[in-house]
């Protein structure tokens, strides 16, 4: 049952109307009264709500997918520094091109302000142009971390060329017609 904000309508009990009508569950404008303990300027339509779930399904997926790569980007962050001090375009240009996609604008410099926090990193300012340009070098600590995690990449080359496989077969029995996949 629809709960409203306001005080229930009284009902005139000499007319034959049922004791809810439309007019009764509905607010001002026709629109349909917001839940209880909300404010109705903070309840969107019901188009804005179907549309509001669909865009927030997208960004959990892209949000999932930056979750997964966020160790392997750090571990490519650390990487790219042992050669040389770089600034946050520049990694993520490269980074981006061993993906094979573009990482969200504001993404590799969260990722920096870990490393820097955690004592990963070092950063120095520069000026080029008028603009502050910061640069990143690896610390001990950060190659210390980078060559610690060596087992932990060997692992984790495993469990992906495992699912990329288990995929390859979930594709190839779908276009045969049979879904289930067969195990070892």
């Amino acid at each position: 049952m629809f709960r409203g904000l306001g005080k229930p309508r009284s009902v005139n009990p000499s007319s034959n109307a049922s004791a809810t009508t439309c007019a009764d569950i509905r607010g001002r404008g026709g629109k349909l009264r917001p839940r209880e303990g909300r404010p109705p300027w903070r309840t969107p339509s019901i188009a804005r709500q179907s549309k509001l779930r669909s865009s927030s399904q997208s960004h959990l997926l892209k949000g999932r997918k930056y979750r997964l790569l966020r160790g392997i980007v750090s571990l490519l962050i650390l990487r790219y520094l042992v050669e040389r001090e770089e600034c946050g375009y520049g990694l993520r240009r490269r980074i981006s091109e061993v993906l094979g996609e573009p990482l969200p604008p504001g993404y590799i410099y969260v990722m920096l302000k870990s490393l820097r926090q955690r004592g990963l990193l070092e950063a120095r300012e520069d000026r080029r142009n008028g603009r502050r340009i910061v640069y990143y070098r690896i610390t001990e600590r950060g190659r210390e971390f980078l060559m610690g995690h060596r087992s932990a990449i060997e692992a984790g080359r495993r469990a992906i060329d495992e699912l990329i496989k288990f995929v390859d077969d979930v594709l190839s029995e779908g276009a045969r017609g049979d879904l289930r996949v067969k195990t070892a």
